[in-house]
């Protein structure tokens, strides 16, 4: 699956649209990693990555979803592995390898 459908799918769901998107790529352009941040990737980390570095994005990009649950109590987060399962994202490939 691409980046932009993966991309696309999160961003314009009501439920999945609070989810950050960080990409982790082997392309390295900047047109690249530009068209994703600029189409609603939070981050774009190429390969290979620091385990470190994308350690220390994924828990700020925890206390933002923190941030948000208190801004919304009423959002239920379980809604999120359902709503993945429907779209069908979880065992594909991206036929990369």
């Amino acid at each position: 699956m691409s980046a932009d459908r993966v991309i696309e799918g999160i961003t314009q769901d009501d439920v999945l649209h609070i989810i950050p998107i960080i990409l982790l790529a082997a392309a390295s352009d900047m047109q690249t990693v530009e068209h994703c941040l600029t189409n609603g990737a939070d981050d774009y980390l190429v390969r290979p990555y620091s385990p470190t570095l994308l350690k220390a994005q994924i828990r700020e990009f925890q206390e933002i979803r923190k941030r948000r649950a208190k801004e919304r109590p009423d959002f239920v987060y379980g809604k999120f592995a359902d709503r993945i399962a429907e779209k069908g994202w979880f065992g594909q490939k991206t036929g990369r390898g």
